[in-house]
């Protein structure tokens, strides 16, 4: 009976009533402020104007469409990010010598913000989504490679010495040791990721590549459609809500599947 609530727990977090009651409370108030003109800005609508306007979006084939491609150019960057980092991020973690040699020159390129970096790949890639996906890569690599490298050093040394003995291939004890061991900031470092190449794709394109969500936003506020606007930003915070989401029940999965103890099983260590 406790494993069966123990699985479903992973999967659906704790109701937090009170959170939804203060978000109830806000949208309440605002439509009473906008309702009685005690807030009164031409392009402020209430919430209910808002969620009045949002069923016909949801029909729209064109809100599907730029919706998709949000999410796949956010979640394609996300994914070569991350590969990318959890490669360089080993390499940083298992060599000192790469560390030494390498490391400062990382820490330099990645305090580098992704939207510095819009012109150079503008003028590269032009205004497209090869320039979004660049971008969202980028953003997407330095959280992974930083929490890989350091989850790699946190390794307790006797599990890297059992693997040594029992003459583990380098690839085998990172993949079956090393990484299940560190998956802890791991796991930290790619929900950061995530975070950011959602982020800098819909700012991207916003400011950058004429599709998506952030374009429909821009496109609906020069249009002076208010009630469209805020459809639009409602839909990418739940998207972004949706997608944490997600990534934490999978997270409390790995996270159980892939624990110290169990690898410290898998090798025999008491």
């Amino acid at each position: 009976m406790s494993t069966a609530r123990t699985g479903r727990s992973a999967w659906l977090p704790g109701f937090n009533a009170a959170g939804l009651v203060t978000a109830a409370g806000i949208l309440v108030v605002w439509q009473l402020l906008v309702s009685t003109k005690v807030v009164d800005f031409l392009f402020l609508p209430g919430p209910l104007a808002i969620a009045g306007r949002m069923p016909e979006l949801l029909a729209s084939a064109d809100f599907h469409e730029q919706f998709l491609h949000t999410l796949t150019y956010s979640l394609s960057g996300w994914g070569i990010g991350a590969g990318i980092g959890i490669v360089v991020g080993s390499l940083f973690g298992l060599s000192r010598l790469a560390d030494q040699w390498a490391m400062t020159s990382v820490t330099v390129v990645r305090l580098i913000p992704a939207i510095a970096l819009l012109p150079i790949t503008a003028l590269i890639f032009g205004l497209s989504s090869s320039m979004e996906l660049v971008l969202v890569t980028y953003v997407a690599v330095w959280p992974v490679l930083v929490s890989v490298a350091g989850g790699i050093r946190t390794v307790e040394p006797l599990l890297r010495d059992v693997a040594r003995t029992l003459h583990l291939r380098w690839f085998r004890e990172l993949g079956q040791v090393v990484l299940p061991s560190a998956i802890g900031p791991i796991l930290v470092g790619l929900r950061l990721s995530l975070s950011s190449a959602f982020v800098v794709a819909i700012v991207t394109e916003m400011i950058g590549n004429p599709a998506g969500l952030g374009n429909s936003l821009n496109n609906a506020r020069n249009a002076m459609q208010p009630e469209l606007t805020f459809c639009y930003i409602v839909v990418i915070g739940v998207t972004a809500v949706a997608a944490n989401a997600v990534f934490n029940a999978l997270s409390r999965w790995a996270g159980r599947g892939s624990s110290a103890r169990k690898v410290d099983d898998r090798l025999g260590v008491a």
